[in-house]
């Protein structure tokens, strides 16, 4: 961490002062344009890569753009703005925010030739996914939590999948204390409500509208539906004929809001 407050501290100073440097004659003033927007968001990129664009390497341009464009879509504009202003503690919770949910690692593995970029209701739908996750991560497997980190897709599913067959095959004692992790402090009830609420949001494509409607005005029945529904929707295929006869019929949500 002190490594990383140093980066920040040296790296902000000497991308707000004095204007691009000289790139290779054959820039265009596009490019030009494009570097300059490359040192105005020089906290979301790796210092060597500002450093080599700096240096006139102009290929690693639309790298770094497209790196920036997925990367701004995890951070609110208010923060963002603050990042731009260098303020440290924004600079610091950005960091926070990129390199603890797995934004860093999937900006890194980003194609490089004719990259696929993510549309903005992709990268909400994915953050919505995520926030719920982790407040619920002590149903996660931790080789499975690691996969999320990185961003993988599949590991991301599995995660989804483990919370919803683990509330319902192994339901947690009423006064079983929460876990405190890495990604949790004591998150009250109210919270894990409003992170349910909000991740449902972000699937209601995906949910009957009625069922919708009532699971967000707090019917518990149809809370678990909701959920259920998004849980059918997105596991893969050959988890469709599962045997449910067996399970637990305690409720999604109670077993997830404990």
């Amino acid at each position: 961490m002190a490594k990383l407050g140093k980066r920040i501290r040296a790296t902000r100073n000497s991308n707000q002062i004095g204007g691009p440097a000289k790139l290779k004659s054959q820039s265009t003033e596009t490019t030009t344009k494009a570097a300059e927007e490359v040192y105005k968001y020089w906290f979301l990129l790796e210092n060597e890569m500002v450093g080599a664009i700096r240096k006139g390497n102009s290929s690693l341009i639309p790298v770094a753009i497209n790196r920036i464009n997925f990367l701004k879509q995890a951070i609110s504009i208010e923060l963002l703005n603050e990042g731009l202003a260098g303020d440290e503690e924004a600079l610091w919770a950005i960091y926070r925010t990129l390199h603890n949910n797995g934004w860093w690692v999937r900006a890194m593995n980003l194609p490089h030739t004719n990259p696929q970029m993510y549309t903005k209701q992709e990268a909400n739908s994915e953050t919505h996914l995520l926030n719920f996750i982790w407040p619920n991560d002590r149903l996660v497997h931790p080789n499975t939590q690691l996969k999320v980190r990185e961003g993988d897709q599949e590991g991301i599913r599995m995660a989804f999948n483990q919370i919803h067959y683990g509330s319902m095959l192994k339901p947690l004692p009423e006064n079983m204390p929460q876990q405190k992790s890495g990604n949790q402090m004591n998150i009250p009830w109210n919270d894990q409500l409003n992170i349910t609420h909000q991740f449902i949001k972000g699937y209601a494509n995906l949910i009957e509208p009625s069922v919708l409607a009532a699971a967000l005005q707090g019917d518990d029945k149809a809370l678990s539906m909701a959920l259920g529904q998004i849980h059918h929707h997105t596991m893969p295929d050959d988890h469709a004929t599962v045997d449910h006869r067996n399970q637990s019929t305690t409720p999604y949500k109670e077993a997830l809001l404990h």
